[in-house]
Parts: structure tokens; C-alpha cells; sequence
């Protein structure tokens, strides 16, 4: 399974990526990439407006394929899954700049 993070935004505007595969990640971290994969509805925000001033808002976007299957996601720092912090943080840590 291979994981595609992208973090772009925020004050500076400095955007990081990494593409990590799931062996890479702590068995917790590989298990709710797998869930992300066979449940992506639980994971995606709820539609709603962003609140005034939220130009300087960090987004993540995160790919999660595994052979055929494929599930990407976007979220804002104010709708990210408190389930998907911890994965989202280790992603960060393996992420470069582009």
C-alpha cells in the first residue's frame, strides 16, 4: 500500500510532500491506512463554508492506492478526522519540500 501526502498552505506557504508505503508507517498508522482505503466515506469533512480568514489555512491531501484501489482525501487543519492526526503528523515528519 503506498501513501501520497501533500501539505501545502499557512502563513508561509511552504509546501512539503512524501511518498511513503505503508510498511514505513507503525502497524497502527498502516491499519488505519488500510481503513482509509475500504472506508473513505467515515474519513471525508462534512461540506461546509470555511470560516473568514482562512486563506492561511494548512491543507493536506493524502492518496492511499493499494494495486487497483485508489482513495484520495483533502482536508483543512479544522477538518481533519482527530483519527487521522497522528498518521497526518507522521507523513509530516517524512515530508520534503517541493
Amino acid at each position: 500500500m503506498q501513501l501520497r501526502y501533500r501539505r501545502s498552505g499557512g502563513i508561509a506557504g511552504i509546501e512539503l510532500a512524501a511518498s511513503v508505503d505503508a510498511d514505513q508507517l507503525t502497524e497502527a498508522e498502516g491499519r488505519l491506512a488500510g481503513r482509509l482505503l475500504t472506508e473513505p466515506a467515515a474519513y471525508r469533512p462534512a461540506a461546509s463554508p470555511l470560516p473568514s480568514g482562512a486563506a492561511d489555512l494548512i491543507e493536506h491531501r493524502l492518496e492511499v492506492s493499494d494495486g487497483d484501489r485508489s482513495e484520495s482525501f483533502r482536508w483543512t487543519d479544522l477538518d481533519v478526522p482527530d483519527s487521522v492526526r497522528p498518521l497526518l503528523t507522521t507523513l509530516r515528519g517524512l515530508a520534503r519540500p517541493v
